[in-house]
């Protein structure tokens, strides 16, 4: 059983670049939560560009990150820019992940109370980790980012992993065994905004 927590804390947030342009067959493909009524057009965007990462990932580096690093002026010579290329260079098709309705709840209220108090980490104030909140065994792992509100800047943050030894958010996004996702973005008292992601098999 698999039980993996990433969480990333940024100190400041980047617009969204808004002049990339994906063609419909991907988003036909990976745009998996449109449909999902109750989510922001940035959740929908967490999942969309988590999948294009996942199922496309040299087009997401090339025609997704490299413009979006060259617009917000992010150095692309770093140890943690060039295993990032790496992994997704070598990283084959993985299939999309669903959105999972069933746990959103638990990813709201998540985000939600961990932004009110101002908290980081994967365990409520209640003490209960993720296995505890999501009630029941599982395949589950969970990605935590502060200091961002758009899809993309969550996405690059979390696949860059900067300062992570492990990259394990990059890990959980490009984890083959996880099928499904809930995404939540909340605003957090301490750094502006707060983004969990949970994933199931």
């Amino acid at each position: 059983m698999k039980f993996t927590l990433f969480l990333s804390i940024l100190l400041f947030a980047t617009s969204s670049l808004s002049a990339v342009v994906i063609p419909d067959s991907i988003l036909a493909k990976c745009n998996t939560a449109k449909n999902i009524t109750y989510l922001s057009e940035e959740e929908k965007n967490v999942v969309l560009y988590t999948n294009i990462a996942r199922c496309y990932p040299r087009y997401f580096y090339d025609a997704i990150l490299i413009p979006y690093m060259k617009a917000t002026n992010n150095n692309d010579k770093t140890k943690y820019h060039k295993t990032l290329k790496q992994d997704l260079y070598n990283t084959k098709g993985l299939k999309p992940l669903q959105y999972n309705e069933s746990i959103h709840p638990i990813t709201k209220k998540f985000a939600t109370e961990m932004g009110q108090q101002g908290k980081t980490g994967h365990v409520n104030p209640k003490g209960e980790n993720l296995r505890k909140r999501m009630g029941k065994p599982g395949l589950y792992g969970e990605n935590c980012s502060y200091g961002f509100n758009n899809g993309l800047g969550i996405i690059f943050q979390l696949m860059l992993d900067e300062g992570e030894i492990s990259v394990g958010h990059r890990k959980n996004i490009l984890d083959p065994e996880y099928g499904t996702i809930a995404v939540s973005i909340q605003k957090h008292k301490k750094y502006e905004w707060n983004c969990v992601m949970d994933f199931t098999n």
